[in-house]
């Protein structure tokens, strides 16, 4: 099967699930195989959050922790979506986040209501969503 082929599929599924959502389905498939960034913005009640976890699971080879959801509000810390300070790190004087099963390690990532989040976490996405890169104790990491 050709990725036209796959392509052509996952649309086809989507649309079977979620009806007069074409454009948003094709920038969803688009951002995906760009590997870019998509923003969804309209009023609540119009499925963006059901678009696009059904769109996650269209698609086959997402393995487990490589898909990373997450609710920002005004009160999430950021230890919520790149993970908490190792303990055992701290005793030695280095202040390394354990990152399994969060954000840094994800292929793909939905974080919902993203304007909502405080401005420390906001400073924590800024370079993850601009430039693709985790500063974990000052060690950049793609």
């Amino acid at each position: 099967m050709t990725l036209q082929d796959k392509v052509d599929l996952l649309e086809a599924k989507a649309g079977e699930v979620l009806f007069e959502r074409s454009n948003e389905i094709k920038c969803i498939i688009n951002a995906l195989l760009s590997r870019k960034h998509i923003v969804l913005l309209g009023p609540p009640g119009v499925a963006k959050s059901m678009l696009t976890r059904t769109m996650v699971n269209l698609i086959d080879g997402i393995e487990d922790g490589e898909y990373f959801e997450w609710a920002l509000t005004k009160f999430t810390e950021p230890s919520e979506v790149v993970g908490p300070h190792s303990i055992t790190q701290m005793t030695q004087d280095r202040y390394i986040r354990t990152t399994r099963r969060k954000l840094p390690e994800a292929k793909i990532c939905f974080l919902d209501e993203t304007f909502c989040g405080s401005s420390a976490l906001l400073n924590v996405l800024l370079p993850i969503l601009n430039e693709r890169i985790f500063y974990n104790n000052d060690e950049p990491t793609k």
